[in-house]
């Protein structure tokens, strides 16, 4: 009989940027002292929920190879890794590095408010007015100049999902993937059918686990927040 596929979705433990309150998306900074002891947390609740990932996926960026590195060593086991450059977090463009109070300021908290919450609003101004893809835009290029938007990002996150992560689910049952706010909202959008609406509201806390039972054609059975 068929098992029905486990998948677990959870963000990184916070950043030194984080802490810094610093658009940090590309930019590869470590865990701080709160971010390693979410890590830790978010592994005791791996065996709570006697949940233990068969492969785990991550970014390229060291705070979600940190943070897979830390749950690895509390459950005492060599899960098998991989990470790809296309889970990592939404390219900010010009705001990359920036305060983001500094960023209001300079910007405008309606344009900024805008960037981080809606689907096709890239991080990128004209006339002092952020800008709006026009729906054909993709990032395939992790040497981008340009800022991503919502829908940008899942144009890169979404067949990778499809094509490389789902088909390890030929040989394993759960998968888990450490990755980033705007890519995990992408998955969520995706998984829970959210319209581009929805996707404004979607929160992705640091330390909580999203865990989804999929069926085989990868339809939604059941979520839970852990």
């Amino acid at each position: 009989m068929l098992k029905n596929f486990k998948l677990i979705l959870c963000r990184h433990g916070e950043s030194i940027l984080n802490k810094q309150n610093k658009v940090s998306e590309w930019s590869d900074t470590n865990l701080n002292y709160r971010g390693i002891s979410q890590s830790f947390f978010i592994g005791q609740k791996l065996l709570n929920h006697n949940l233990i990932p068969d492969t785990i996926y991550t970014s390229q960026l060291k705070r979600t190879k940190q943070t897979s590195s830390i749950i690895k060593y509390f459950l005492k086991k060599d899960v098998h890794t991989i990470s790809s450059w296309i889970l990592n977090e939404r390219y900010y463009g010009i705001l990359e590095g920036k305060n983001q109070h500094e960023a209001i300021i300079e910007y405008g908290a309606y344009n900024i408010h805008k960037i981080k919450t809606d689907f096709y609003t890239m991080p990128y101004f004209f006339e002092n007015k952020y800008i709006l893809d026009n729906n054909r835009l993709i990032n395939n290029n992790i040497e981008t100049i340009i800022g991503e938007s919502g829908n940008m990002v899942s144009k890169r996150v979404l067949p990778y999902f499809y094509n490389e992560i789902t088909n390890n689910f030929i040989n394993n049952d759960t998968i888990m993937i450490i990755s980033h706010k705007h890519v995990l909202k992408t998955l969520i959008k995706e998984l829970e059918k959210k319209n581009d609406e929805e996707y404004k509201n979607i929160e992705i806390p640091q330390g909580v686990l999203f865990y989804y039972e999929l069926d085989k054609n990868l339809n939604l059975i059941t979520k839970k927040i852990l």
